[in-house]
């Protein structure tokens, strides 16, 4: 009789999501909007639902279809709060597209370190650095599965209702 590890491999959903979310709260506790295959329209609508302000011209400055993220500083003249937008513009169940999601995520909490004068100290061991990449990437990879691995129109409201209040901004 054989003994072992059985492994089953469960295929993720064949369509990459195009969603829209966003999450706070951390040790830090600053807004993040992430889109998802979204066009510039949709990336501008979601941003002025989320926080209440037109980005008018200022879309046409950081939306970079080309790329496979970008991630951008909101401002607190602005947008009444210091926030980041990541725009992914692609997502895949693979090992690439994970990449891309911990490279966001590490511009992301570089931009607010740097806002907050959190400086990165390579004697320090930078722990502070780590686990806010790491939180920030799995709320990524959360919302673009869904919590239950599965990405459904509910996307949205399974994030919010899991990890954030109504609205992370003001």
């Amino acid at each position: 009789m054989y003994r072992g590890l059985a492994v089953h491999i469960v295929e993720g959903p064949q369509n990459p999501p195009r969603q829209c979310f966003n999450f706070g709260g951390g040790t830090y506790n600053y807004p993040i909007i992430v889109c998802v295959n979204q066009s510039k329209d949709e990336v501008a609508d979601y941003l002025e639902q989320v926080t209440g302000v037109d980005p008018g011209d200022d879309i046409n400055e950081f939306y970079h279809p080309e790329s496979d993220g970008t991630t951008i500083t909101l401002s607190r003249k602005k947008y009444k709060k210091t926030g980041y937008l990541i725009i992914l513009n692609g997502f895949g169940f693979n090992a690439y597209w994970h990449g891309v999601i911990a490279h966001e995520a590490f511009h992301t909490v570089a931009l607010h370190f740097e806002h907050i004068g959190l400086q990165f100290e390579v004697e320090s061991g930078n722990e502070a650095w780590a686990y806010e990449i790491d939180r920030v990437v799995q709320m990524i990879t959360e919302g673009c599965w869904g919590h239950d691995g599965a990405i459904d129109g509910s996307l949205h409201y399974t994030v919010q209702k899991l990890r954030v209040p109504d609205s992370v901004w003001p």
